[in-house]
């Protein structure tokens, strides 16, 4: 089942429609994005905390998405981890703030503040959580951890999207052109 190679031109035409698109049309392609959508929301489900908000996550993998362009499950997977890692690294980066300033007004004070935040509370719960742990030592492990998370899933990423374009272009000088 041999196809018609083709020219320089139709590739180029190809290029230019494709950039032109606006999504899904067809109801399989509408399905799949939707899928996507869906597992994004499962996703955010289980690592969003409650007072945090989803459509910033949201906002998160579909720029991830939006810079890489993953083709296939194994890409969009690697966003996942890249997202979840950057949530989480963001997320330790207010707690640790919070937690710092919770102390100082503590140390001048001589007391709790009178209103406690989202940030702080987190942090708070880390330090229970963390038990006899000093809780800094505990959040630089976390960041350390959450950013070898990221740089793992973007490098097999970078390193998978550079495969598939070596193969592409591969191909393409492959195919004899009647020009």
């Amino acid at each position: 089942m041999s196809s018609k190679p083709r020219s320089p031109k139709q590739i180029e035409a190809s290029r230019i429609n494709g950039a032109r698109s606006h999504g899904p049309i067809t109801p399989e392609g509408r399905a799949n994005s939707a899928g996507q959508h869906l597992r994004h929301g499962m996703l955010a489900a289980t690592v969003v905390l409650p007072d945090e908000s989803a459509e910033r996550f949201h906002s998160l993998i579909a720029a991830l998405e939006a810079r890489f362009r993953p083709r296939d499950a194994v890409e969009f997977n690697l966003i996942e981890v890249m997202a979840v890692a950057r949530w989480r690294l963001m997320r330790l980066w207010g707690m640790e703030k919070a937690t710092l300033a919770h102390e100082i007004y503590k140390q001048t004070e001589g007391s709790d503040p009178p209103e406690i935040d989202r940030a702080t509370r987190a942090g708070l719960a880390f330090r229970s959580l963390g038990g006899n742990a000093n809780p800094l030592d505990l959040m630089t492990r976390y960041e350390l951890r959450c950013d070898r998370q990221y740089d793992r899933a973007l490098d097999r990423l970078t390193r998978l999207q550079a495969k598939r374009e070596k193969q592409k272009s591969n191909s393409v000088d492959l195919i004899p052109t009647s020009d």
